[in-house]
This record gives structure tokens, C-alpha cells and sequence, in this order.
């Protein structure tokens, strides 16, 4: 989604035009929360068979985890079931 789509939504949401430029449409996380989706996607990409783990990949997998942290999961093991269950899907998509 473009930046601009992000901002008319969040004016829609809220009403007011100026909410949409002043309020952050990313969340923010603590360091060690940080930590907790860094070490997650470690985690992850050890199930990735060593001649497909290309950075593509990785970034994948990164997306996958932050969007499970954007939706509210916080827990290590929720964080890693969210990648883990797509592994498959990811790997079957041609480069």
C-alpha cells in the first residue's frame, strides 16, 4: 500500500485531515521486543534449506513477522509460528 493510501485512510478513520500527516502509520516497538522478532526470524531462517536462504528470502520472512507484530502477536513463539507457517508457500514461488 502507497503512503498516500495510508494517509486517506487514516483520515477516514479519524476525520481529520491533519491527524493523517501528524500521527505515525508505523508501529513503534522497545528494544527488546526488537530482540524477540530479530532472534524469531534466526529462528526461521534455520529451516531454510542453506541453497534457497538468499536475502529475498529473509526479507520475506521479516515481513511475515512484522505483520504478525503489527496485528498484536508478541510472543516469541507466535512471532515464529506466523513465518513458519508460510515457509512452504515462499519457497514454491519461482525467483
Amino acid at each position: 500500500m502507497r503512503l498516500a493510501d495510508l494517509c486517506l485512510a487514516l483520515e477516514r478513520q479519524t476525520g481529520n485531515s491533519a491527524a493523517a500527516e501528524l500521527e505515525p502509520i508505523m508501529p513503534s516497538y522497545n528494544p527488546e521486543f526488537i530482540h524477540t522478532m530479530r532472534a524469531a526470524l534466526e529462528e526461521v531462517m534455520t529451516k531454510i534449506p542453506a541453497n534457497q536462504a538468499t536475502p529475498g528470502i529473509k526479507a520475506h520472512l521479516a515481513e511475515l513477522i512484522l505483520k504478525a507484530a503489527a496485528d498484536g502477536q508478541t510472543s516469541y513463539q507466535g512471532l515464529l509460528a506466523a513465518a513458519s507457517d508460510q515457509i512452504q508457500t515462499i519457497l514454491s514461488v519461482p525467483t
